[in-house]
């Protein structure tokens, strides 16, 4: 176990080939996951988007992952916080109807805050749409799947 020199209580174990982050709880329980590299933040209306852009990442090679794992009666705060706070970067699909979702501004403000901030924008959204401070960042493009597999390369996310 490592510990994890920017939250206590939190260690990182190698299981084969996957990381995994391990949570020690005040009770006692411990809650593993398997740590995803890549969290995507989207807008229900874009769901179909994100889909493809999780089988369009997965079939890169990156460990993905969105909200489309979450249980029946899980946490859903707890959860999404864990995930952007276990992810090496965090891609924000700013959209038409993610730019007036308070989910979205705070999960890109969580990500922003850790440096794990890649904000891709789809089309027809202009730049001067996107919530402050969001839209001073250079955002790339949606469709532009080499330059968004180099900017998670730079955030640490690895191709497997």
């Amino acid at each position: 176990m490592i510990p994890d020199p920017d939250r206590r209580n939190v260690y990182w174990v190698l299981a084969g080939n996957d990381v995994l982050q391990v949570r020690h709880q005040p009770a006692g329980a411990i809650e593993v996951e398997r740590a995803d590299d890549v969290f995507l933040s989207y807008a229900r209306e874009d769901a179909g988007v994100v889909r493809a852009l999780h089988a369009e990442l997965t079939a890169a090679g990156f460990a993905v992952w969105y909200d489309a794992d979450i249980a029946g009666g899980e946490r859903y705060r707890d959860r999404i916080d864990a995930q952007i706070d276990a992810a090496k970067a965090v891609v924000v699909l700013w959209s038409k109807a993610s730019v007036k979702s308070d989910w979205v501004i705070s999960e890109a403000s969580r990500a922003h805050r850790q440096n794990k901030l890649v904000p891709l924008r789809l089309p027809p959204l202009p730049s001067d749409e996107v919530p402050a401070p969001f839209g001073v960042l250079s955002m790339l493009p949606h469709g532009d799947l080499a330059s968004l597999k180099l900017a998670l390369e730079k955030k640490g996310a690895k191709a497997r």
